[in-house]
């Protein structure tokens, strides 16, 4: 037994919401049915009508999971991805989705503080001043590269370029114009 999500009629507002089903709430293997209203009800109070099919059930988790203000939220979508999911790579895409032009994934590379990390100029989302104690997720476009190894601007869908300065970018990638180079 264990704990773990599922979307369930919830009694008192009769519609179908994320329930934190809690072994051994009420006694030894008697779950706690725990809704966001702080309601927590026995799960002897629930029918199969109380209940979706997997597929809706996967389809609803999913629409609930897109907004994450913070690792809590994080956290919430984790446990609701199956095992494979979980396995994949972390990646992150800025820009919205719908603009037409290809997106690049960055790969997220660890989770630390912005003093951890050594950032000296950080804004917080929370406040636009440094926060050195924020919690932030380290992202980059290509993290396991070795010195000299050809990266690919694919800004434009038609074709690929390689960018490669032998002496390291002296602007962000984002100020940089691409450098074509013989690959």
């Amino acid at each position: 037994m264990s704990n773990y999500m599922k979307v369930t009629r919830n009694p008192a507002t009769k519609e179908f919401e994320t329930a934190y089903w809690m072994d051994g709430y009420f006694g030894k293997h008697r779950y706690g049915v725990r809704f966001d209203d702080g309601g927590v009800y026995m799960e002897e109070t629930f029918t199969d009508d109380d209940f979706l099919s997997p597929e809706e059930e996967a389809i609803i988790l999913w629409e609930r999971s897109s907004d994450i203000d913070t690792w809590e939220d994080v956290a919430r979508v984790i446990s609701i991805m199956t095992p494979e999911q979980r396995k994949q790579p972390v990646q992150c895409v800025l820009g919205n989705p719908d603009n037409n032009a290809v997106q690049e994934c960055l790969v997220g590379v660890s989770i630390g503080t912005v003093s951890q990390f050594e950032f000296g100029a950080c804004r917080s989302i929370h406040n636009s001043k440094y926060c050195p104690d924020d919690i932030v997720m380290l992202l980059d476009a290509n993290p396991y590269a070795e010195d000299g190894t050809v990266a690919w601007d694919w800004s434009n869908p038609d074709k690929e370029v390689p960018i490669y300065e032998k002496d390291g970018p002296t602007k962000p990638e984002y100020q940089r114009p691409p450098k074509q180079v013989d690959a």
